[in-house]
């Protein structure tokens, strides 16, 4: 009897430490994809066009990779909260930047929130 009694707290504290790397159901991992639109840039008294460009988002378990036409980003994440609606990550890029992200299960879309002058962009899941 005490053996199963310690088997169990083992399994359960094992399913505790495992689950906890997943914090949200397999089926939102995977490859999504978007067009960020374009937009202005103001440096001193010049203005920069940046161009619309397409980007693919691979997301893993607590990691990411976000792919534009210059370059590949790796990223980790946090699950900073979960809501009914959405899953709410703070993300920092490998260049040290971090921003606000959402996962929202219902219409399969990420949603990386605009950080000035850069507009919010949808991704959609493939």
């Amino acid at each position: 009897m005490i053996k199963s009694i310690f088997l169990f707290l083992v399994l359960i504290s094992f399913s505790a430490c495992f689950m906890s790397n997943k914090p949200f159901p397999k089926k939102y991992l995977g490859d999504y994809n978007t067009t960020q639109e374009s937009y202005s840039v103001y440096v001193q008294d010049d203005t920069i066009e940046v161009p619309a460009a397409k980007m693919e988002l691979k997301l893993a378990y607590n990691e990411l990779w976000l792919s534009t036409p210059g370059q590949i980003i790796k990223a980790t994440y946090t699950v900073k909260a979960e809501t009914k609606q959405y899953y709410t990550f703070l993300v920092e890029l490998d260049n040290g930047i971090i921003e606000e992200w959402q996962l929202h299960p219902r219409g399969k879309k990420i949603v990386r929130k605009a950080i000035a002058p850069r507009p919010e962009s949808i991704f959609l899941k493939k």
